[in-house]
Parts: C-alpha cells; sequence; structure tokens
C-alpha cells in the first residue's frame, strides 16, 4: 500500500542521516499515516458491510417500500418489503490539517527543516452517490461511490396506510402484505377499538412484522381468515409479547416461526388456527395460557421449551390432529384442564424425566405413551 511504503521512506531516512534535528513534525506526519490507515481499513469494513446487506436484500428478492432522508438530514433510510429497514449514513469530509511548525535551529549555525503540511482529514462514509428512482418508475436504484449499482423493484403503491398507536405505521400493499413498521408496542385492540386495517381484514394474505416492533396488540389480526403467513423479526429490537386473540381465527394460516425474542403468549392469541400444522413455542416462554392453541384442529406437533412451568386450561383443547408433542422441560408443568383431550398417541420428554412424567396423573392420562426424545 501506497502509505505504508511512505512511512517506511520516512523511517528509513530518519535511520540513515547522521544529523541531529528536531524530529516531533516527522513522528507527527507518521501518526497521521497512522490514523488514515485505520480509518481507511474501517471504511472497507463498513462498506463491505453495507454491500453485504444490500446483497442479502437482493438474494431474498426483496423490493424497497421507501427511501426517506434520516431526521438529521445525514443520509438515508431504505426500507424492504419485508419490514426491515438500513440506515446509510453520510459522512463529511474532514478538515484540512493544520501546518506544521518551523523546525528548531539547527546546529552550527543551520537552519532547522521547515514544518509539513497537516494532511488532509479523513473522508466520512459517503458509500451512496444516488438513489433515485428509474425513468420508467418500476425500480429503485442505488448507486454506491465505487460504482457499484443496486437494482430493487420498487413496491406498489399501497391500498391503504396510517398509524398503529403512536409509534408504529401500517402499510397493506395491492398483493395482500401488510406490513407494521417502527420502533415500540402495538396497541391492544377489542370490540369497541378495533384495529385500523380492520376494514381491509379480508384483504391480508402475509403480514410482516418489522424489526423495532416489541409487542403484537391482543386481537390485532383477530379473524384474518385469508392470512396465510406471519414474519416476525427476531432480536434485541424484536418482538417479546403476543397479545392474547391476536391471531384468533386466522383460519388459513399454515405457518408461523415465533422468534426466540418471543417470552410471553396471551390467552387464545391462536385459537381457531385450524390450518396451522405445527409450532415450536420459544424458550423464555414460561406460561402457555389457557385456550392459546384451542381449535387447532391441523396441528400435529408441537414443542414446548424446558422453560415451560404451567400449561392452561385447554390450551390444546380441540387439536384433534395432534400426534407428537415434545416436552423439553425435566420437571412436568403444571397441566390445566381439557388438554390433550383426544388423546394424543406419543409424548416425547427428556430420558431422565420418563418416569416423572408417567407418575404425574395429568400427564400420564394425556398421552398413550410417554418415552425419551429420540436421539438425532
Amino acid at each position: 500500500m501506497t502509505s505504508k511504503r511512505f512511512i517506511m521512506t520516512l523511517a528509513a531516512a530518519l535511520m540513515l542521516t547522521g544529523c541531529e534535528f528536531d524530529d516531533r513534525a516527522l513522528r507527527k506526519q507518521l501518526d497521521d499515516q497512522k490514523e488514515r490507515l485505520e480509518a481507511l481499513e474501517a471504511r472497507m469494513a463498513a462498506l463491505e458491510k453495507l454491500t453485504g446487506e444490500l446483497n442479502a436484500a437482493i438474494d431474498d428478492h426483496l423490493s424497497i417500500v421507501a427511501y426517506t432522508e434520516l431526521p438529521d438530514g445525514t443520509g438515508w433510510r431504505i426500507t424492504f418489503s419485508d419490514g426491515s429497514s438500513l440506515d446509510v449514513t453520510d459522512g463529511q469530509d474532514g478538515q484540512d490539517g493544520k501546518d506544521g511548525k518551523d523546525g528548531a535551529d539547527g546546529k552550527d549555525g543551520t537552519n532547522g527543516r521547515d514544518g509539513t503540511n497537516g494532511n488532509h482529514g479523513n473522508d466520512g462514509d459517503s458509500f451512496i452517490e444516488s438513489i433515485e428512482e428509474s425513468t420508467d418508475g418500476l425500480f429503485i436504484v442505488i448507486t454506491l461511490t465505487n460504482s457499484t449499482v443496486y437494482k430493487f423493484p420498487k413496491a406498489p403503491e399501497p391500498v391503504a396506510s396510517g398509524q398503529a398507536g403512536t409509534d408504529l405505521t401500517w402499510t397493506l400493499y395491492p398483493d395482500g402484505t401488510l406490513t407494521i413498521s417502527g420502533a415500540g408496542t402495538m396497541p391492544d385492540y377489542n370490540n369497541t377499538d378495533t384495529p385500523p386495517w380492520n376494514d381491509h381484514d379480508a384483504d391480508i394474505k402475509k403480514v410482516i412484522i418489522g424489526d423495532g416492533v416489541t409487542h403484537i396488540g391482543d386481537n390485532a389480526f383477530f379473524g384474518c381468515d385469508n392470512l396465510e403467513s406471519v414474519t416476525i423479526p427476531d432480536g434485541p429490537n424484536g418482538v417479546t409479547s403476543i397479545g392474547g386473540g391476536a391471531f384468533i381465527n386466522c383460519t388459513s394460516l399454515v405457518d408461523i416461526a415465533i422468534p426466540g425474542s418471543v417470552t410471553s403468549i396471551g390467552n387464545a392469541a391462536f385459537y381457531g388456527c385450524n390450518s396451522l400444522e405445527s409450532i415450536v413455542i420459544p424458550d423464555g416462554v414460561g406460561v402457555i395460557n389457557s385456550n392459546t392453541f384451542g381449535g387447532c384442529t391441523s396441528l400435529a406437533s408441537v414443542t414446548i421449551p424446558g422453560s415451560v412451568t404451567s400449561i392452561g386450561d385447554a390450551a390444546f383443547s380441540g387439536c384433534t390432529s395432534l400426534t407428537n408433542v415434545t416436552i423439553l422441560a425435566t420437571s412436568p408443568p403444571n397441566l390445566g384442564d381439557d388438554n390433550f383431550p383426544h388423546g394424543a398417541d406419543t409424548l416425547h420428554v427428556p430420558a431422565e424425566c420418563v418416569a416423572a412424567y408417567k407418575g404425574d396423573s395429568a400427564w400420564n392420562a394425556a398421552f398413550n405413551s410417554i418415552m425419551a426424545i429420540p436421539n438425532p
């Protein structure tokens, strides 16, 4: 690298010259060059991270819903069709370095060397050269400062949109995708205070909860009987609680991955989801509340984590297809009434706990057989 060769040349010159002089300016230059190298390495790492995220969005076939200037005017927030967003900050050029001071007088009456000018400040992380719509209005084109061009489909104009409480926004697109975006909790809803997308519930086929949404409100998607899939983000900014009745009677819901960030699931959250075939409850959930999965007639497999200590009344009532239940808890959770009433075939538990579950009258009555979890 040119900068490294410059540093080595300066160091060699210092070692070979026999005269004595004030080397503070030279040392300052060496320190400045080191700082510039470190800044360049950091800049390259940031650019690599950005390109990696954009490439991942391309691979996931995402479209761009919106791109808006950040509130402080320092860059852009790009919102994708899966509800995720990417903030790209436009850095500013650094200030010019100050002129070096004149060198001290040398010995034998010779003048010291003039001080060198300070280096130009490091460029900020201005990775985006431009972001704009294509001339046909069908794409969003992102051009980086290294001339790399990304072309994303532009999401269609929404059918409807609005606020979901004070912190979140919702947008419904023509293909039936409903996105919930923002940072904060979704309000809880009821018969008199209905969700703002309630008039469009028959049009909703897919729900994407954006990163930053921490709570899915009570009755949020009650009766969305054409809803087929739900995407909920994981991670430190993800959903931690699913409200009671949140997906009640979503009769077309086939698949939902409950992320590990969720620690609370409300009463009847998935009641009547009679197309749901399997569910994995994340570790961290302590209680499976009453009627949570009641009436899920297609549910054939469920995994209950070791964190669960109690299962409420009728939590799995009416699950007539449930043949395989795996529980990772080493002590049998308290099992409420009217659970697994149709004699689910097999309960799998940790090998060392088989006797404990067989010795628990509620669990022993609910299953035809209790055996150790098979080795993978």
